[in-house]
């Protein structure tokens, strides 16, 4: 397998993360732990990503923001999910970014980080406490995987990670774990706001709301919902 292969079949595989949290995708990911560090809330925090006005801004002034704002000579937009949406990818600051444009409206933006990744701790100490949590564990095609977002609906924000295993049990949950990005959008007052703000699908919105959980103020309380069928 080419490493350029192996390279977007993983983007796409974070990508879909994002997207939703419980739904294996076809990723054929590494078993073992990713690198982790702590990186700076400077290069963590989107200040000028999240000031955006997501689902008013045009098409068009959001390409001409990204453009001025990342120096992006040439955008290409690509047809992307749910149908009538569309998407543009670019690199910047080591990290790589998708712009998600529906009814002609920007509506969200993904940030994903590259290893060594920032850990939970690292994520809680710039962003604070999140209101919600989801954490699942399912059966990813060569490989069980432990999907795990921290959500903050009054930011428009979520945050998510990835574990993969071969073991039958979940990995381990605490504030060393590494997260793999994020998703930035219009803020909203109910979870229910923020996933359709986030252009979620109904199907997928019910995902992400059977296994929601408040947030316990600790990693190792976490609870963990089983997708298995035994």
């Amino acid at each position: 397998m080419s490493t350029y292969f192996s390279y977007n079949k993983r983007r796409l595989c974070i990508w879909a993360i994002l997207i939703v949290l419980s739904i294996a995708t076809a990723c054929s990911p590494p078993v073992s732990p990713p690198k982790i560090t702590v990186r700076s809330c400077d290069w963590l925090i989107e200040s000028d990503l999240q000031a955006l006005h997501y689902g008013e801004m045009a098409t068009e002034d959001g390409i001409a923001w990204l453009q001025d704002q990342y120096g992006i000579t040439e955008v290409q937009l690509e047809d992307a999910y749910p149908e009538g949406a569309k998407r543009f990818r670019w690199l910047a600051h080591g990290k790589e970014y998708l712009a998600i444009f529906f009814h002609d409206r920007l509506v969200r933006v993904d940030v994903f980080w590259n290893e060594p990744l920032p850990t939970g701790d690292n994520v809680l100490d710039c962003f604070g406490q999140p209101a919600f949590y989801t954490a699942t564990f399912g059966q990813d095609i060569e490989a069980r995987v432990l999907k795990l977002g921290i959500w903050y609906p009054e930011q428009g924000m979520n945050v998510v990670t990835s574990l993969y295993t071969d073991s039958e049990t979940p990995p381990a949950v605490d504030g060393d774990i590494g997260f793999r990005g994020m998703s930035l959008s219009k803020p909203g007052n109910t979870m229910e706001e923020l996933l359709d703000n986030m252009v979620y699908t109904d199907l997928q919105q019910s995902t992400v709301l059977s296994s929601l959980q408040t947030w316990p103020n600790s990693w190792e309380v976490i609870e963990i919902k089983n997708l298995i069928v035994e």
